[in-house]
Formats: C-alpha cells, structure tokens, sequence
C-alpha cells in the first residue's frame, strides 16, 4: 500500500529535482579524501561536514543503498516502487535536499516492528520511512571514512568490507603465530542499553559541525538518576541499611542531595506539565496528531517522547527538558500559536474564565519552556561542597 508522502519542506507541492547526478567515483573520491584527511590528524575535528551531506551525488549515492537494502515501509507506508513509478527519485531527493540545505528536515516517527529472537522475547525494531533512510545513508556515507580511520585492523564488526569469515580467518592466522585463547562473550540487549550521551561524546570527538550532530540525535545533555549518583560517587547503593551510615555519610548525603535538588524540582514540574496533557491514545487522530500537524515536529509526537519521559519519572528529565525546549525554540510564530490552541482546548479554561484557549496553551508553553531550562541549568551547574565555600567567600569579600 502507497499514500501521497508528506512534504518535508515549504512549498514541496512543485516539482522539485535534486541539484547534482549521481556519481559513484566522486563520492568515493570524497569519502577516501575525509578518510585520509581523518587518518593523518587523529585528533582532527571536522566542522564543514553537513555541505557534503545534501550534495547531489551523496543523495542518488544514499538512494542507490537504500533500494539495494529494499525494507518494509515506515508509517507513511510509502514504497520504493512507489517512489520510482510514480512519485519520482529526482522529486524526492530534490525535496530532501532542499529541506536539508534549509534547515527544515525533521524525521518522521519510526514505525515500530517486534522481532522475535530465537532465544525467545522480542527485539524492537523501528522501520524508518524510505526518506529518512535517504538521509541517514548520506549521513553514514560522509562520516562513516572518519571513524573508519581510527578502527584497528583487528577490528571486523559493522564495517565496510568486513566480514565474519575474514575475523574467523584472522583466527586461524592467530593460531599459527602462536596464539592459544580464544575469549568470547555477548553484551545483552546492546542497542536498546548503549548510553547515547557517551556515544554521541565520542562522535563529538571526531566531528564539531552541530548540523550533522543535530542530524544524529535531538538533544546534548545526559545526566544520571539520584540512585546511579550515590553508587558512582559515593560508593552506596540505596538498599543500605539506616545503621551502616556515620554522621559524616549522612553530612555526604545532605550534600549530595542539595546540590542536585534544583534539578529534581524541576524535573518534578516538567512531568507535572506533561501529565496535565491527555495520555496517548490508538485513536488515529487523538490530540498528540493534531499537536504533531499544528506544530510541524514529529519530535512532540510519544513515541519520540516515551523514553525521555519515563528517564525524567525516574529523576533524569535532561533528555526530556532538551528535546522539549528544542521542540518550542524552533515552532515559527504561527506554529506556536496553533500549538497553543490545541493545548487550551485539550487543557480547559473553565478555571481560567474569560481567556481563550490560545493564551491558555501559550501559558503552558512558557511554563515548559521556564521548567526545561531551569532542568538543563541545575544539570550543568552542579557544584561541589568547595565550589559552594568559593562562592560565600567571594560575595563576603565583594
């Protein structure tokens, strides 16, 4: 099944065609140019990466892969074939690129498939729709030569080229040189556990061009639940008994606490916001679809959202507060103000009398806005015991 695919851009009804042919050797050309720039500065940081990434050939590059790869459709249920006999390659790349070089891409939410594992359970997956494949595979083709400068040779997974059997090969070669062990081992559910702050840190080492971080991931904050700070600084879990603590562990605690109490205050007025909103529904077009259509971001929309607000009920709401407040910054004025209204409507003015529910839903916009920067604030400016001393010392001497 093929529907008309959404937009991505203003104006996306015309007939647009990407600017750029394709040319598999220019963007090899490209990608052995960034690796061996990569290779010879190994402490290089990229910050021009996101112009390679809308050209022309990168895209046809990245369309090539992606009908290779085939896949199912995502939530527009647009299909490749759709794509190629009626709605045109050149319009959809034309239309990507545009969006991209503007600065108006926005993903479409994931759709979501369970896949059975062998050892029983599932595994979720998320079906990208065929443009937003588009996109990560041009983002893959620019920035996959720069990591791929610092992988030692012994490495073989998830890499271009690369294959079980040839690290089943160095194997054997290591046995005849004089190796005599082989250690194997699983890391659990490593997709859905892997801490995407330290990820995307360890990509930040490598590229500072925040267009192509924005691509990546929504947000740059990360932060640690209260039951994770005790066990990592200071050696204590919460299960300890009232008995185990001397004075100087609850003086610790006391401390502790404090200096991350703003935070959690906000974090607590933050969840309280989202809970005054209607809770997802099945319904095809419940508030959270009109909030979506009003204000033109697939990031409002739960799925997008689930995780981040389960972390903040947990006392981390940084992922929350960022996505949140990066949501809001970018609505234009008319998107805001049609977002406001669903909001009202949804919220009620009954205990407001005499104001619509436009100003109703600006009031909780701001209010988000306010309790998501004093979120990402107490996260960044957490002090320790002598930094909170410097500070007395230096207002009693000013």
């Amino acid at each position: 099944m093929a529907g008309e695919r959404p937009v991505n851009h203003p104006g996306g009804g015309d007939s647009v065609v990407v600017d750029g042919r394709a040319s598999v050797l220019k963007v090899r050309r490209l990608q052995r140019v960034l690796w061996a720039a990569a290779k010879q500065s190994p402490e290089r940081r990229f910050h021009t990466l996101y112009d390679r990434v809308h050209r022309g050939d990168v895209l046809w590059e990245a369309w090539e892969r992606v009908r290779a790869n085939k896949g199912s459709t995502g939530v527009d249920r647009v299909t490749l074939e759709f794509v190629e006999k009626q709605y045109g390659v050149g319009r959809l790349l034309g239309e990507l690129q545009l969006a991209l070089r503007a600065g108006t891409y926005r993903p479409a939410p994931a759709r979501r498939v369970d896949i059975p594992k062998p050892q029983g359970g599932v595994r979720p997956l998320g079906i990208p729709t065929v443009c937003d494949r588009v996109a990560q595979q041009a983002a893959k083709i620019v920035l996959e030569p720069v990591f791929e400068a610092d992988f030692l040779p012994s490495s073989y997974g998830y890499r271009p080229r690369r294959s079980a059997t040839q690290a089943m090969e160095r194997l054997r070669t290591g046995f005849i040189e004089g190796c005599q062990v082989v250690v194997e081992f699983d890391i659990r559910n490593f997709f859905g556990e892997i801490d995407h702050g330290r990820l995307l840190a360890e990509v930040g080492r490598r590229v500072s061009d925040r267009r192509v971080l924005k691509l990546l991931v929504p947000r740059a904050y990360q932060t640690e639940p209260f039951a994770e700070l005790l066990a990592h600084q200071m050696n204590m879990t919460p299960e300890l008994e009232s008995g185990q603590l001397s004075v100087e562990r609850i003086a610790d605690l006391a401390l502790l606490a404090m200096a991350h109490a703003p935070a959690y205050a906000a974090t607590a007025r933050l969840v309280s916001l989202m809970a005054s909103l209607p809770v997802p529904s099945d319904e095809p077009r419940d508030f959270w679809f009109e909030l979506w259509q009003a204000a033109d971001d697939p990031v409002l929309l739960p799925g997008n959202l689930r995780h981040q607000l389960l972390r903040a009920v947990d006392g981390d709401g940084a992922a929350l507060a960022g996505q949140l407040l990066g949501a809001v910054a970018e609505m234009s004025s008319e998107q805001r103000s049609a977002a406001a209204r669903v909001i009202g409507e949804e919220i009620g003015t009954e205990h407001l009398s005499g104001y619509g529910a436009g100003y109703v839903g600006e009031l909780w916009l701001r209010e988000v806005e306010s309790a998501s920067w004093q979120v990402l604030h107490a996260c960044r400016g957490r002090t320790t015991w002598d930094d909170q001393q410097k500070f007395l010392r230096a207002w009693r001497d000013a």
